[in-house]
C-alpha cells in the first residue's frame, strides 16, 4: 500500500436505531452532497439530503426515501460526525423541516375537530 492509499475514506460504523451500519465516508468527488442550499425549495433541499444519505449508507434512493423521520436526525448527526463537521446546518435544516411537516400534519380543514 503507497503512502497515498492510506489516505483513502474507510469505512465506519456506527450504531443508528439499536442497529450497527456503516457509514463510507465521502470522496472529493462526493462533496457537492453536503452543500445543501437552506434557500432551495424543500423539494430539492430534501432530494438532496436523500442524496447523501444515499452515499453514505450506500443503499438506494428509494430505500433513503423510505426511512423514518424518527431517525433522520440520528442519520445526519452520524453524517456530519463521521466527516468532522462542525455547525449544525444540516441538522439544523432537517428539524426545520420535520417542524414544518408536524405543523402540517396537524393542521386540520375547517369544521374538523
Amino acid at each position: 500500500m503507497n503512502r497515498m492509499e492510506q489516505l483513502y475514506a474507510k469505512p465506519k460504523k456506527r450504531m443508528i436505531g439499536g442497529m450497527e451500519f456503516e457509514l463510507h465516508p465521502l470522496t472529493m468527488d462526493d462533496m457537492g452532497a453536503l452543500d445543501i442550499d437552506e434557500k432551495a425549495p424543500v423539494e430539492e433541499q430534501t432530494k438532496k439530503m436523500k442524496e447523501l444519505i444515499s452515499k453514505v449508507f450506500r443503499c438506494s434512493m428509494e430505500e433513503a426515501s423510505q426511512i423514518s423521520m424518527e431517525y433522520m436526525m440520528e442519520m445526519m448527526k452520524n453524517i456530519m460526525e463521521l466527516h468532522n463537521i462542525q455547525g449544525d446546518k444540516a441538522t439544523n435544516l432537517l428539524k426545520k423541516r420535520i417542524e414544518e411537516a408536524r405543523t402540517k400534519k396537524d393542521v386540520k380543514p375547517t369544521g374538523q375537530a
